[in-house]
């Protein structure tokens, strides 16, 4: 049976408009189905060593770090009754730092009794030891003997390049400490050569006796560090120190994280 040609144009129209429509829901759904390879789909693929992590992914894959390192932990006396805690943590990864990672210290005497807790967290940046310091922990008439430190959360790691850490021109200048037996008094000045300014800074002090050893540590904070400026510092101790340093370490601790580099 033969179709009159206006069931024939009817069929023609029909097929025009399926074939537009197809071709339509093609382009429509093509990015759905043929997605770049991302490092937040949750799928290794692209040219990722893991699941969303390595190759051009910001996160570093875990299997690629090292673990870091806690060089010493160390309770450090302000007054009787009251210390300082500060952990030294080295991070060997040329390229990976962590933008926060929680923490513990735990105090004990000589009996290996316990004695003060103390929780936080930290970043730590790339090929870098990182201090942290916490303050003014009472362990009432007990001396903390072995202070234990350790990393309470799993670490993510994110890539920092060289030229990222390079950036970061921060030097400090002109130690001066005075009066090491009577009322210890460190000034120095913190020097911002970039061009970013810096907010929140914290600054550490490390002192070495002439064997080599820590001695004393300390802790300063400056709430703006103007771009291309500087801004005098000054660490102080309320008891005299027991022997005068043969070396001083101060070093400011730059959250790269937060300079947005």
């Amino acid at each position: 049976m033969s179709l009159d040609w206006g069931t024939k144009r009817k069929m023609m129209y029909t097929s025009v408009l399926l074939l537009i429509i197809g071709i339509a829901g093609t382009i429509f759904l093509w990015p759905y189905f043929n997605k770049e390879p991302t490092c937040f789909d949750g799928k290794q693929n692209g040219i990722e060593s893991g699941i969303d992590c390595g190759g051009s992914c910001r996160k570093v894959c875990s299997a690629e770090t090292y673990r870091l390192v806690t060089l010493w932990s160390r309770a450090f006396e302000v007054v009787p009754g009251k210390y300082n805690f500060m952990a030294y943590v080295e991070n060997q990864n040329r390229e990976a730092g962590i933008r926060k990672i929680n923490y513990e210290f735990r105090a004990y005497d000589e009996k290996n009794i316990f004695l003060a807790r103390r929780e936080g967290s930290t970043f730590v940046s790339s090929n870098d030891r990182t201090a942290i310091f916490e303050a003014g922990i009472d362990t009432g008439n007990r001396k903390p003997e072995r202070v234990d430190f350790t990393f309470t959360s799993v670490p993510v790691w994110s890539k920092i390049t060289r030229e990222q850490r390079n950036s970061l021109a921060i030097s400090v200048e002109d130690k001066v400490l005075s009066n090491p037996f009577i009322s210890p008094k460190l000034e120095a000045n913190v020097i911002n050569r970039t061009i970013k300014e810096i907010n929140d800074l914290s600054v550490y002090v490390i002192l070495y006796d002439k064997n080599n050893n820590v001695s004393n540590v300390s802790k300063t904070f400056i709430e703006k560090l103007p771009k291309n400026g500087e801004v005098p510092i000054v660490f102080t101790w309320p008891v005299p120190l027991l022997e005068e340093p043969t070396r001083i370490d101060i070093f400011p601790q730059v959250n790269i994280f937060d300079l947005g580099i």
